[in-house]
């Protein structure tokens, strides 16, 4: 997408990886950044990226599926794009973290309602309730909008 930046992953190639809306931060120099899909197939446990981005099992520290972090990425980048503003932002850190870790947002009065479910999908707290990307390919608002995937 243009204006996106790609973050792709050694491990699972370039399929995997979120996309976001703003350019990426620099990293501290020594730190390690587990991205998207992350080096490994095991949980991943590190830290990169935006915070406003960044999915609640990822701030709560507690190991994570790298797909399932990137749907709630992805879906903070549709709300972004369909909304005009982002899910989560606060100027108080621990203020959006709370935010975050609860999925408090309001969606645009504009949006549709199958755009909204779809949101409400991605943006999902407990990631194994949120939807995989094979539910985001299914949902109805991808198939009356979008192709197929290959």
């Amino acid at each position: 997408l243009p204006g996106t930046t790609p973050v792709r992953s050694r491990a699972r190639g370039p399929a995997a990886g979120a996309a976001r809306l703003d350019p990426p931060p620099e990293e501290p120099a020594g730190q390690t950044c587990a991205e998207g899909g992350g080096w490994a197939a095991a949980q991943l446990t590190q830290f990169c990226g935006s915070r406003s981005y960044c999915a609640p099992e990822v701030l709560a520290c507690r190991g994570y599926d790298g797909y399932l972090a990137d749907v709630w990425s992805l879906g903070v980048c549709l709300f972004a794009m369909l909304c005009g503003y982002l899910p989560f932002e606060d100027p108080d850190t621990g203020a959006l973290y709370k935010r975050i870790m609860a999925g408090t947002y309001k969606i645009a009065p504009f949006v549709s309602a199958e755009a909204a479910d779809l949101i409400r999908g991605m943006l999902t707290t407990e990631p194994l309730q949120r939807f995989a990307v094979s539910d985001i390919y299914a949902h109805p608002w991808m198939l009356h909008r979008c192709a197929a995937p290959p």
